[in-house]
């Protein structure tokens, strides 16, 4: 008989899920089902209130990715009155957004999710020394590598076992087999961990300058934003600059280097497809290039990395990896370019997916116009439903000049 199990909540996302979970006699999963709160109600607490407090309500969806919902809060709002924001607001909002991102990335990973790969009781066993050379193999200066150190966390941990409050390490899957890092290895990842602890507080400082407080910062409002006196102060910009090298130093360092390591020993998982989900996704910044002013260059460079990646694809994987891109698009010919350079799929501002096949259903971004105009093909009339779009091999002469580069194969 399937024994029934409840997991409730699942806290290592923004918000709670519940799984339900059946096991039959054999220990195989038979049946599985998940649950979440889709309703939120922040429609129903906008609705009859000044449209210039929308980005302000619109933040405290999450605690965690704040900003983006303030800021597409605001540009919902200024799309509707079509106000065009200065060229220096949209460098002091692409400066917030840049430490926002960040901070993001690193919290997710460490706090939120880094504990379904690493092992932290196994590396009480780790041989400080070793955890020292495969540090080395994955970056020449390592961040933190060094025996006193990894020797120094290692008792750290210890003293958290040993008091019998593992704080947030309870509730672990501590010695399950599907773990793949050996001790010395959960001890590098451990180590980060902590780092990040204070780390993440560099990358939120740096938000705060131009946004005001974090989380949830106050300094955008409809039509600009209000931290000028803080741009022309050169104090504010050397301290943002400082803070976000420091987050940039552990990034470089400590991150993807854990990236690289946790790839090598998920391996076979990843190519067996355990845990895969809809697929393999590409993620592409998506700074706005209003006014030439950004960050980055947003599509252009979104669309010359997504031509790349479907001729290596094609060439390795064929169709069996989804290409979606999620950013850096903001324009009706920027929509058409990545489909025909071989997108799967193109997700608008994070909230819909837009693929040949539903290009009719998909809502319209907060900002832009809509992604097809008269003036551009549709998507949808390049798909063939029996022939999936062949990607940079059939666009990279009639599009090569547009996106300035060529697909090379």
């Amino acid at each position: 008989m399937a024994a029934k199990h409840v997991i409730d909540p699942i806290t290592r996302i923004e918000g709670h899920l519940r799984i339900e979970i059946e096991v039959g006699d054999t220990g195989t999963v038979e049946e599985a089902a998940s649950s979440s709160t889709a309703f939120r109600g922040f429609e129903s607490i906008m609705r009859g209130r000044d449209p210039k407090d929308v980005g302000l309500f619109a933040q405290r969806i999450c605690g965690v990715c704040t900003y983006h919902h303030f800021e597409r809060g605001v540009e919902a709002t200024e799309s509707a009155y079509g106000v065009t924001i200065p060229p220096n607001a949209r460098m002091l909002r692409n400066l917030i957004w840049a430490a926002q991102l960040v901070n993001d990335h690193t919290t997710h990973f460490y706090q939120l999710h880094s504990m379904d790969w690493f092992d932290v009781v196994s590396a009480l066993d780790a041989d400080p020394q070793a955890a020292t050379d495969i540090a080395l193999q994955y970056h020449d200066k390592p961040y933190n590598a060094s025996v006193s150190h990894y020797r120094a966390v290692a008792e750290r941990l210890l003293a958290f076992v040993q008091s019998g409050q593992l704080g947030p390490f309870a509730g672990g899957y501590w010695g399950h087999p599907k773990y793949r890092l050996s001790p010395e290895e959960n001890l590098i990842v451990a180590s980060h961990y902590l780092d990040n602890l204070a780390i993440q507080r560099l990358s939120a400082k740096a938000s705060a300058i131009f946004g005001g407080k974090n989380p949830h910062p106050q300094s955008l409002i409809v039509g600009g934003i209000t931290s000028a006196r803080d741009a022309l102060d050169a104090h504010r910009i050397a301290e943002y600059q400082f803070l976000m090298a420091k987050s940039a130093d552990f990034v470089e360092r400590a991150y993807l280097p854990d990236m690289a390591l946790i790839g090598d020993r998920y391996r076979e998982e990843a190519l067996a497809g355990e845990g895969g989900g809809l697929g393999n996704y590409m993620s592409f910044g998506a700074l706005s290039e209003e006014a030439k002013v950004t960050l980055a260059r947003g599509a252009e460079l979104a669309l010359a990395a997504l031509a790349r990646a479907r001729a290596h694809l094609d060439r390795r994987a064929g169709r069996e990896v989804t290409l979606i891109i999620t950013g850096g698009l903001r324009t009706a010919p920027d929509f058409f370019k990545a489909m025909a350079l071989g997108a799967d799929g193109v997700a608008i501002a994070n909230s819909a997916i837009q693929a040949p096949s539903s290009v009719p259903r998909t809502s319209r971004p907060s900002t832009g116009p809509p992604p097809t105009s008269p003036e551009s093909p549709s998507p949808a009339s390049l798909a063939d439903p029996e022939q999936p779009p062949s990607g940079a091999r059939h666009v990279g002469s009639a599009h090569g000049v547009t996106v300035g580069m060529r697909a090379r194969h």
